[in-house]
């Protein structure tokens, strides 16, 4: 059966009146990890220390739990955490682990050279991730580029459907949404197969569910957002 309850009520988000699009939602936020194949050779190596010369670099498509990882590891382990941009050699204190994010939306090349200059020299602990493999990264130094090629790099692969279909489910459920797991099945197979699409969808539905105060079936969904009825060049059955 196709049932949800809405159980609370808030102003609508303006951003959300908005032409949809299968672009992120940056302020959904990331819930309790949901374990997967797609990401069980991160989840491996993140549980295991002596990593080759300490250092290890997280790389995947957006929204495929990389950044949740990093955070989750850092806090377990009492590291800092700090983004790409935000790297100066200068303030690198005694802390023994340190959780960098975001390397692909840029860098200082010379002050992430030293950084990891440093933090081997201090015998420090280095987890880094990025969207693109370290082989992409262009860093403008080749003693850099060496350096991050030479990093074991783990892939964060894309959500399986069983994942995504959870991550709807759950991502709802955190905006007090409840959904039927046959109609989030539904959903996900009509949708990009990325995170970055669900997460999208989401939001849209949360604002359209507010406001019309109606439960998320088949056929509200397709009205909600008729660009799926152009997913796959077809139209979608309606319940």
């Amino acid at each position: 059966m196709e049932n949800a309850k809405k159980i609370r009520q808030r102003p609508a988000d303006p951003a959300a009146q908005m032409a949809f699009s299968w672009e992120a939602h940056r302020g959904a936020p990331w819930p309790n990890f949901i374990s997967a194949p797609s990401n069980a050779a991160a989840r491996k190596w993140l549980a295991q220390t002596g990593w080759p010369e300490r250092r290890l670099l997280l790389w995947g498509p957006e929204a495929t739990g990389k950044t949740h990882l990093l955070h989750d590891w850092a806090r377990r382990r009492h590291g800092k955490i700090i983004t790409a941009r935000m790297i100066d050699p200068s303030r690198i204190d005694d802390s023994q682990l340190w959780a960098i994010d975001q390397l692909e939306q840029g860098f200082d090349p010379v002050a992430l050279l030293h950084f990891i200059n440093a933090a081997r020299e201090g015998g420090r602990i280095l987890l880094l991730a990025s969207r693109v493999p370290p082989s992409t990264l262009l860093t403008g130094l080749a003693d850099l580029s060496s350096r991050l090629r030479a990093m074991t790099a783990i892939e964060v692969r894309p959500a399986e459907d069983d994942l995504r279909v959870k991550l709807v489910i759950q991502w709802l459920a955190m905006r007090q949404i409840c959904i039927a797991q046959d109609v989030a099945s539904w959903l996900v197979h009509r949708l990009p197969r990325t995170n970055a699409a669900l997460m999208a969808c989401v939001a849209r539905l949360d604002t359209a569910s507010l406001e019309s105060k109606r439960a998320l079936t088949r056929a509200f969904i397709t009205e909600t957002l008729p660009e799926l009825s152009q997913a796959d060049g077809e139209e979608l059955p309606v319940l």
